[in-house]
């Protein structure tokens, strides 16, 4: 089968049972050992059924790829079980992978839907021992967090040292003082 004719099985894919045909298509023609094929299987399922696609994802043949990992911690940030997110974060570094600035701004998000203040200073210092410290999302989401945490002096100083700021990033900055305002004068 040409590989153009699998793009279009592909895009043409929503359902589970199309999701099962791709997969034993791709075992067919060995393209399972392919990391863009695979990557993208595993994007195209978490859309569809989260299930099926962290069966492809946990027996993969191969080393995925960040993308493919990204993609399997913003499904789970996105379900019922958003702390599976973290978990695949502890498993990504455990396989010696490094999260990138994709990975950061949605575990940021859960951890501060969750109100983990530890977990988000550990995210943060990782994101910084990564060389994200410069990245605008990353530095949104982090202050974000410590905003909604009510940890006003760390939104910031995240915010003093970001060396390029956006609306959201002044928005959120004013918002952080509004809510910390509002709370001090009418607790």
């Amino acid at each position: 089968m040409i590989l153009h004719q699998i793009e279009a099985l592909f895009r043409r894919s929503n359902t589970t049972i199309h999701l099962l045909q791709l997969h034993s298509l791709i075992i067919k023609t060995a393209l399972h050992h392919n990391k863009y094929r695979l990557s993208q299987l595993i994007s195209l399922s978490s859309s569809i059924s989260l299930q099926f696609s962290r069966t492809f994802f946990d027996n993969a043949p191969i080393i995925l790829p960040i993308f493919a990992w990204n993609t399997m911690i913003r499904a789970y940030s996105k379900s019922s079980t958003e702390l599976e997110s973290l978990n695949l974060l502890n498993q990504l570094r455990k396989i010696g992978l490094e999260p990138d600035k994709f990975t950061f701004p949605v575990v940021l998000k859960v951890c501060g839907h969750f109100l983990m203040i530890g977990t988000g200073g550990s995210l943060h210092s990782m994101a910084f021992k990564s060389g994200f410290s410069s990245d605008l999302h990353v530095n949104n989401s982090l202050f974000r967090i410590y905003a909604g945490f009510g940890a006003i002096s760390f939104a910031r100083l995240v915010f003093d040292e970001m060396l390029e700021r956006d609306v959201v990033s002044w928005s959120s900055m004013i918002a952080a003082y509004v809510l910390w305002y509002t709370y001090l004068f009418f607790q």
